[in-house]
């Protein structure tokens, strides 16, 4: 990584470069399931992954009060997988190489004591991971050559401000457009195993607010609240036209919330979320319902008994008992979609420090 910066006049310049190399090797063996224990060998094959990164960004002030920033990356994976697995009389071995430039450009203006506005217009590209490519709905080995990477134009801007040292704000509004989002399923002959495929066109916008701050001494308190309208713009599967539905897996609305309070060593802190019902299947046939969790933590900080210091606290999470899911499996097969959460549970702990 090489950075450095320029002054001329009121104008400050800074550049920065770099490159980036990774390398990911992998011994992938699968067998059958036969009712929880493990049955015949059914793949076996090293995988190899080398990624080339190389990218560079420039930062411009002409002013003391915006600053306009402009970034541009190459990225190359190289995916290899040689099949060791020759009893089904096929060699599944091969490569795939996946290539992308992206740029992005992105501005902050000061527009006021404490008050700034910012926006941005960015690229990215993100190749499905080993597993993704690997797990193939025909049970053949190597990669799945019918899976792409999902690329991704962002716009987003918002307002970002500060009142003093106590309160800060920040609001944005975003859309995502994606081209070939991955998407997981599930298939009658391999229940509980998951494999994906491309959803043709995509599309997540929406926008969200925090706000955190100190109302008095001893007392700090934040909430966020998110809104996301996530739709496939362009998605068929065997016929089945799925354009317009909403994309499982995502809550629509979001809240979340956190007091804390503070009186010398003690304290006390609340949370409070809640989910709008989810979407499970690309069909939108089912949902997880919406929930609100909240959990409470009490106890002492630093309480310090000769040169030990001593942390007691008490948790009790789902305070009020709410049935909810902790997360959903899209596109279950057989309708497994939920994973239920527990119940009021309840934590005790002692935290222990030596010699001051």
């Amino acid at each position: 990584l090489l950075t450095g910066t320029r002054t001329a006049g009121a104008t400050v310049l800074g550049l920065g470069a770099g490159v980036e190399a990774e390398f990911q090797n992998d011994d992938r063996m699968n067998w059958d399931n036969e009712r929880g224990d493990r049955g015949d060998l059914a793949l076996n094959q090293k995988e190899r992954v080398r990624n080339l990164g190389v990218f560079t960004q420039a930062r411009v002030e002409p002013t003391p009060t915006l600053a306009i920033l402009a970034g541009l990356r190459y990225d190359a994976f190289r995916f290899k997988a040689t099949d060791q697995f020759l009893a089904d009389g096929a060699d599944d071995s091969g490569t795939q190489t996946l290539r992308a430039v992206s740029p992005s450009l992105g501005m902050v203006l000061e527009v006021g004591d404490g008050v700034e506005l910012f926006g941005s217009l960015a690229t990215a590209f993100e190749t499905p991971t080993t597993t993704e490519l690997a797990n193939r709905p025909d049970g053949a080995g190597g990669f799945n050559p019918e899976l792409d990477p999902t690329r991704a134009l962002t716009v987003e801007g918002g307002v970002r401000a500060r009142a003093g040292t106590s309160w800060s704000m920040e609001a944005t509004l975003f859309r995502n457009d994606l081209k070939d989002e991955l998407v997981p399923f599930e298939v009658p002959s391999s229940p509980g195993r998951t494999f994906y495929r491309n959803a043709g066109e995509s599309s997540h916008q929406g926008w969200e607010v925090t706000a955190e701050g100190r109302p008095r001494d001893g007392l700090w308190m934040r909430v966020a609240y998110t809104r996301v309208d996530a739709r496939f713009d362009a998605y068929e599967v065997d016929g089945t036209v799925f354009s317009g539905n909403r994309i499982p897996g995502l809550s629509p609305h979001r809240v979340d919330g956190r007091v804390v309070a503070e009186r010398g060593p003690a304290f006390i802190e609340v949370r409070g979320l809640y989910q709008d019902a989810i979407p499970v299947n690309d069909a939108n046939t089912a949902e997880s319902p919406s929930a609100f969790i909240g959990d409470v933590r009490a106890g002492l900080q630093d309480v310090a008994m000769g040169s030990v210091t001593l942390s007691p606290f008490l948790a009790v999470a789902n305070v009020l008992d709410r049935r909810y899911n902790t997360s959903v499996v899209v596109n279950a097969f057989g309708s497994r979609y939920f994973e239920p959460g527990p119940g009021r549970t309840f934590q005790v702990g002692l935290g222990v420090s030596f010699g001051g």
